[in-house]
């Protein structure tokens, strides 16, 4: 099974991150996929929009649904690990991403993009490090 298709049914993921004082901080975000990669929409008053930008790296994790799940502990899953980098709003993804973004999220999304601490992040991934971008790649879960 590919990333994508396990992820398709999601409409928001586990977001991990580092806090000022080192500790790990987990939370989520409505995220969106496009061209291989896994974008979200975060405010930056969220303590892990705050972490992200202070200390990038993250890891994104998807887990199936416990009702779903046929052994609860061998539930499907799947971690991304990656650094989140801020994307511009002026820039050609943010431009290109938030009509996706809205489409797949709603209305909720469209109110949220208007407010000027609602920021996209996009997964930036070391192509030499294991579990970067080979995560996107086909992947058994």
């Amino acid at each position: 099974m590919r990333l994508s298709e396990f992820t398709a049914p999601f409409y928001t993921v586990m977001i991990a991150s580092i806090d000022e004082k080192g500790y790990p901080f987990s939370s989520y975000a409505p995220f969106v996929e496009a061209n291989k990669k896994y974008y979200t929409l975060m405010s930056d008053i969220a303590k892990h929009a705050s972490n992200i930008q202070k200390c990038a790296k993250t890891s994104l994790f998807f887990i199936e649904d416990e009702s779903k799940s046929q052994n609860l502990f061998a539930r499907k899953r799947a971690v991304v690990t990656c650094d989140g980098v801020k994307i511009e709003r002026d820039s050609e993804i943010f431009i290109s991403i938030m009509p996706q973004f809205i489409a797949r999220q709603g209305e909720m999304a469209q109110m949220l993009i208007q407010m000027k601490d609602f920021n996209l992040y996009e997964p930036e991934f070391d192509k030499n490090k294991k579990g970067g971008s080979i995560a996107i790649k086909e992947v058994t879960l």
